[in-house]
């Protein structure tokens, strides 16, 4: 497809993931647009890509002759290769929708599955080397967001959390959190409140959405509905800085983006809910300048250099 003829979002010496898996799923350069795989669908997928851009990592339809209906169908996690053109599917790796989340050197996949519907969601890892399987920790969300740390030892995830009743005064809990999960010692630790947690390529950073608390209500025991701060923060915990603040009415879900020298992130705002078109941000780290970039655009998932 020629660049001239979509109005995706493009950037000049980058490529980027976007689109609506597990229905369209778009591949942009500045030159050029590949379609790696169209039609619809009503799951919430959150596709990624290698550090090199060869690999992008998404879910599909299990079954799409099926014509039983089902209120949560089950997706296949698959991989496609950008160099050879063509997807391979796993279906041995079923899930219902949230982070299929790829490693930075390509070699592990992440992603939220449970054995049974009554079972409560954990993260479960792939080897794409070796096809080796493991279960890693408990989780709390189906649609929860999963990032790989650069060298593939950690991943952070997000999850929801008991709400504390209001008692003296205090704070409300946030409904979700941030977590880093050490795949060698087996450690969970949570590092923050919030949601949609981005891993830097340089590793040493985590952007998240975090919330507004003048908006807490103590008394009626209400807490703020959305996340609408920008947020970094150390992988281990320390560090928090808010980068920016968006209106109390507008929402912030899909991750940011990292650009590939940790400098910047693609942030994506919330344009049209029922459509689920964005806004697209660039955000500079060390000014905190936010410019609209792109406007009623799909969401923005991944960005590489360019080969």
């Amino acid at each position: 497809v020629e660049a001239k003829t979509d109005s995706f979002p493009r950037l000049p010496g980058a490529t980027l993931l976007l689109g609506y898996p597990p229905g369209s799923l778009v591949v942009t350069t500045r030159d050029a647009t590949l379609e790696l795989q169209t039609g619809g669908g009503n799951c919430y997928v959150l596709p990624s890509m290698s550090a090199n851009g060869n690999l992008v990592a998404s879910a599909r339809y299990a079954d799409l002759a099926s014509n039983v209906p089902r209120a949560f169908p089950l997706l296949t996690v698959g991989i496609y290769s950008m160099i050879d053109k063509r997807w391979r599917d796993y279906p041995n790796l079923e899930t219902q929708g949230g982070s299929v989340a790829i490693s930075a050197d390509g070699s592990r996949l992440a992603y939220v599955t449970r054995s049974t519907a009554e079972a409560p969601p954990h993260i479960q890892f792939m080897d794409l080397k070796t096809g080796a399987v493991s279960i890693g920790p408990e989780t709390t969300r189906l649609d929860g967001h999963i990032t790989w740390s650069p060298d593939g030892r950690r991943i952070a995830f997000d999850k929801a959390t008991e709400i504390d009743r209001p008692a003296a005064g205090k704070p409300i809990s946030p409904p979700t959190a941030i977590f880093v999960f050490d795949l060698e010692t087996g450690t969970v630790s949570k590092i923050a409140d919030g949601m949609s947690p981005s891993w830097s390529p340089s590793g040493e950073r985590i952007a998240f959405y975090d919330y507004w608390p003048d908006r807490d209500d103590v008394k009626k025991g209400w807490h703020p509905a959305n996340d609408n701060r920008v947020s970094v923060i150390h992988p281990d915990g320390t560090g928090h800085k808010v980068l920016v603040t968006f209106n109390h009415d507008e929402s912030l879900s899909v991750p940011s983006v990292w650009s590939p020298d940790s400098k910047s992130i693609l942030v994506n705002k919330s344009h049209d809910y029922d459509k689920g078109t964005m806004d697209i941000y660039l955000l500079d780290i060390a000014t905190q300048k936010l410019t609209k970039k792109f406007e009623n655009t799909p969401p923005v998932y991944a960005w590489v250099a360019a080969k």
